[in-house]
């Protein structure tokens, strides 16, 4: 069944290749109606779902929010009274040399998470305000254009340079995370320091819900929502295989499953438990054997653990078995903690044939921390756990720091913390091992995707309980 969603994200990557010139992407979230109006002068108003072209002004009004998904996977998001337009749009991936975007932020507050463009080329991208142009290199970045005339710009992640369009030879380079810049109605781009607290969260408090989701549990459906949208377009190869009246019903179980398990506001979703949630329905069953032989291939996935915001890239790279780009510490700084709490242990065991443990293998993670200090070359992680094997009950905590030797190592299955129990005085001792991965999966990942994996086992794995979380990291000030 993996491989069935691999079919999906793919197909729903290339529609967009294939789709004509002047599409950009497509609304994947807005709070209100949107005011679009084109190259033409022609006014039309959008909502989730809605594509967007080449040259578009889009509008929000004076309470809207909107949360824009183009073609080469990077988000926008845009507060009220905010105008944007996409003004240099080209996307092949085949020919990632020749790959261009270019944007205006008329005024508003915006945020910026770049994608594959940006990624590929590091000086492909770039984002113009009436007063500079900033030179997007792999990176997350917010600001706010002011009807003061002022701009403020504030680096989140990655590296940006912001030059002045009326003094091309004044350029600001920013490399730390929270540092930025403001510009003046003259044009003058001040020295990068370090925004307030105060002020970014100003900026940020317009474009929506924040936290470790990543922009909002909502906003997330509603990106995923707005993929199903395209997925029916007419020329997609799903569609044309199992017919338009499949499609919307497999999409349709998709996410109101996924809807039904992000209810707490938790922003995560057991993998195991969504598709099991979706197959309740023969109909789903169906449709997915006609394209994929059962779902065989989910096995070993039900204590996974996923954030919502990674949900369709998971899936994507899960279904090739080859996960994400491992992560270095080259070129970055700062710090950036991934997170997770109550999260379900289901049973590893290796051989459930000769050790049968079903139901009295299981556990849960309290809590699970990992920080990256790109700066000290460390990854400290922590972890406490309650879990039962073969009807057993134990507890265990740990703390650890690993050392990293060199900027390009890659950060793939590191140990972190490890620990010998024996329980509350019974027998067998148990063993407690973490590991860490970290890369990049997405461009809704913010080039911070992580991976936490917890295994409690007794000698010799005769029985094992395990969890992998995936998630987004959060830069720590």
């Amino acid at each position: 069944m993996i491989r069935l969603i691999t079919f999906l994200m793919l197909a729903f990557i290339s529609s967009f290749s294939i789709a004509q010139e002047i599409e950009s992407g497509v609304i994947a979230m807005a709070s209100n109606p949107i005011k679009i109006t084109n190259a033409q002068g022609e006014v039309r108003i959008a909502k989730t779902g809605d594509k967007i072209y080449l040259n578009d002004t889009i509008q929000t009004d004076i309470q809207g929010k909107t949360q824009i998904l183009l073609k080469d996977q990077m988000t926008i998001s845009l507060g009220p009274n905010s105008q944007m337009v996409v003004d240099k749009f080209v996307y092949d991936p085949k020919e990632k040399s020749k790959n261009e975007l270019s944007t205006q932020i008329k005024q508003g507050a915006f945020k910026f998470i770049s994608g594959k463009i940006a990624s590929d080329n590091k000086d492909a991208m770039k984002v113009s305000t009436p007063k500079a142009t900033i030179a997007i290199r792999g990176t997350g970045v917010a600001g706010e254009v002011q009807p003061t005339g002022t701009d403020t710009i504030v680096l989140l992640d990655g590296q940006i340079g912001v030059t002045s369009n009326t003094d091309s030879k004044t350029t600001q380079n920013i490399a730390q995370s929270g540092y930025g810049v403001t510009v003046n109605p003259n044009g003058l781009v001040s020295p990068p320091t370090l925004i307030p607290t105060a002020t970014l969260n100003t900026i940020l408090n317009q474009l929506g819900p924040q936290g470790s989701s990543a922009g909002g549990t909502k906003e997330q459906q509603a990106t995923i929502a707005a993929i199903s949208a395209t997925i029916l377009s007419s020329n997609n190869a799903f569609t044309n295989a199992v017919g338009v009246a499949n499609t919307q019903a497999f999409l349709n179980a998709f996410n109101n499953a996924t809807n039904t398990l992000t209810q707490n506001n938790s922003g995560t979703v057991n993998v195991g438990q969504l598709f099991s949630l979706m197959y309740q329905n023969n109909d789903i069953k169906n449709i997915a054997s006609t394209i994929d032989n059962g779902i065989a291939a989910f096995a070993g996935v039900d204590n996974v653990t996923v954030d919502v915001n990674l949900l369709p890239y998971f899936l994507e790279a899960g279904s090739k078995r080859l996960g994400p780009s491992p992560g270095t510490f080259q070129g970055k700084t700062g710090l950036i903690q991934f997170s997770g709490n109550n999260l379900p242990m289901t049973d590893a065991t290796g051989n459930p044939t000769i050790h049968p443990c079903g139901a009295t293998c299981f556990g849960t993670i309290l809590s699970e921390n990992i920080l990256v200090n790109y700066d000290a070359k460390t990854i400290t992680g922590n972890y406490q756990l309650n879990y039962t094997l073969n009807g057993i009950s134990y507890s265990s905590s740990q703390s650890n720091t690993y050392s990293v030797g060199s900027d390009t190592t890659p950060i793939f299955n590191l140990p972190i913390a490890s620990s010998h129990e024996t329980g509350a005085g019974v027998s067998p001792a148990t063993n407690v091992a973490m590991t860490f991965s970290m890369g990049t999966l997405g461009s809704l990942t913010n080039n911070k995707f992580g991976a936490i994996r917890i295994v409690a086992s007794t000698p010799n794995n005769s029985y094992s309980v395990s969890s992998i979380a995936q998630m987004v990291g959060v830069p720590v000030k």
